[in-house]
């Protein structure tokens, strides 16, 4: 799977794509391919410096997500394959949600009515259906872009 990892603590430019070994839900938990993930002030700190939230590199960086649920553990009641949820991961595990597949707590996952639109296709950096995460004016890795 693809995933933007921060190698070292520092500056965007220590952003970068590469492939990840795909995460596996452990009990309670779901696995959620990426459609939409936030990018805050709390992501561009635990860039500069993750100390503080206990992260240490390399990591996966992202708290917020949106997408749908591909596996769940045998353990998780509620939420389904093929549900589109919200979720919060729990990034101080270094696997957050600037990848195409994230793990989180089944308990930080609500599903999303189906009364909810996705936004609107949007071009971006990735080579197939991506996660939307950039900002206009920031780096994509590999190459420029405007990220969602």
């Amino acid at each position: 799977m693809k995933a933007v990892i921060v190698r070292q603590f520092g500056g965007p430019d220590q952003l970068r794509l590469t492939e990840a070994v795909e995460p596996v839900p452990r009990p309670g938990q779901v696995q959620v391919a990426v459609h939409a993930a936030g990018v805050n002030p709390v992501d561009a700190g635990n860039r500069a410096d993750g100390s503080w939230a206990g992260l240490s590199a390399p990591c996966i960086l992202g708290y917020d997500i949106g997408g749908v649920i591909t596996r769940t553990s045998p353990e998780v009641a509620g939420l389904a394959p093929g549900d589109r949820v919200m979720a919060m991961t729990h990034f101080p595990d270094g696997a957050g949600g600037y990848a195409e597949l994230a793990v989180t707590d089944a308990s930080l996952a609500a599903r999303i009515s189906p009364a909810v639109r996705s936004p609107a296709r949007r071009p971006s950096c990735w080579p197939r259906e991506p996660p939307r995460w950039c900002c206009p004016g920031w780096p994509c890795p590999p190459a420029p872009g405007h990220w969602y």
